[in-house]
């Protein structure tokens, strides 16, 4: 569900959401050190792999992110 103001954005405007699709989005220069193949068959070793003690451990994130209470999330 989206609130008034943050789900303004016009989708043909959104990189891979033209003719190409992820074609589009794949061929950024912020992702052109990819392999593609490789990473779909996972074959590549991620540059880093955070340590967790717990599956809710949220050490790696900002304390500022962690402080807060989740608003909408009834879990």
């Amino acid at each position: 569900m989206c609130e008034v103001g943050y789900c303004t954005a016009v989708v043909v405007h959104l990189t891979g959401a033209g003719s190409s699709g992820v074609e589009e989005l794949k061929s950024h220069v912020f992702f052109a050190t990819i392999n593609w193949e490789k990473l779909l068959k996972r074959q590549i070793v991620p540059p880093f792999k955070p340590v967790a003690s717990r599956v809710d451990d949220a050490f790696y994130f900002d304390k500022q992110f962690t402080s807060k209470t989740p608003k909408g999330n009834d879990v």
